[in-house]
């Protein structure tokens, strides 16, 4: 779209429960003022309740708002973006939020404001909430696990999530039939995407795996991370390549600390 509002719903659901909850114009959406969640200088997220039956743990409305239209001139919007990666995630088989739908707002080709609905998970913890919980400790190994073959599937997809913080990990427990009543959900991911060229995988691969190793410290001990690097590679013992991506990550966590 070069010029003027775009919607378009993913959930034929949203547009029925949308006018009900006065949000069935894009001017109603971008406009919308509650109780903010969190925000950065061009981003904004909001929790809503439009349908506690359809969507037992409410919608997160999430409003890319920007000062110089011209910043994303004939490219694509980050909310897009995110539902690009969304997607492709689902087709690796991992758990994301469910978009409910997505907008933009151009002029003349630059980007005005953008935005993304999603269905919230229901029971969940950030992995940080979780592990601050204090759980039981076979519950932790079974994440650990989990995370170490999510993120193998990805970075084997040449997918990188680029902000692979604790806080856009979700941890949802549910009590299900003889089935691990354990799920985890990645959120946030509009800066991912694919990379081929060796050196943009080796530095996402870099950037997810200092995400991830920021935050282990304070939990997990230096040989439970070990273990898990390896688990994750699927390797036994450490190669030079993979000394030398430990040495970067170990970097890359002091210069953000630095920050």
């Amino acid at each position: 779209m070069f010029h003027g509002e775009q919607i378009v719903v993913f959930d034929p659901r949203w547009t029925r429960q949308a006018v009900g909850a006065g949000l069935g114009a894009y001017a109603s959406i971008i406009g919308y003022d509650g109780p903010v969640l969190s925000e950065t200088i061009t981003t904004r997220v909001y929790h809503l309740n439009p349908n506690p039956e359809i969507w037992p743990g409410g919608v997160y409305l999430k409003k890319f708002i920007y000062t110089s239209w011209a910043r994303f001139f004939l490219r694509p919007a980050k909310a897009y973006l995110e539902v690009r990666n969304y997607r492709f995630l689902q087709k690796l088989n991992l758990n994301v939020p469910q978009v409910l739908a997505a907008g933009q707002r151009r002029k003349f080709g630059g980007l005005v404001d953008a935005f993304i609905l999603t269905a919230g998970i229901e029971n969940a913890l950030s992995l940080e909430d979780y592990f601050r919980s204090k759980q039981q400790p076979e519950e932790i190994i079974e994440i650990l696990d989990k995370m170490a073959q999510i993120v193998g599937i990805m970075h084997r997809a040449n997918f990188f999530h680029i902000d692979l913080q604790w806080r856009n990990i979700l941890i949802q427990r549910n009590n299900s039939n003889g089935q691990s009543p354990i799920k985890v959900f990645l959120i946030d991911c509009p800066r991912g995407g694919r990379r081929w060229f060796f050196l943009r995988s080796w530095n996402g691969r870099m950037h997810d795996l200092a995400g991830l190793d920021k935050l282990a410290g304070l939990y997990l001990t230096p040989k439970e991370r070990l273990k898990w690097f390896k688990q994750y590679a699927g390797i036994e013992k450490l190669g030079w390549l993979d000394h030398l991506l430990i040495k970067r990550i170990v970097r890359e966590i002091e210069s953000r600390r630095r920050t």
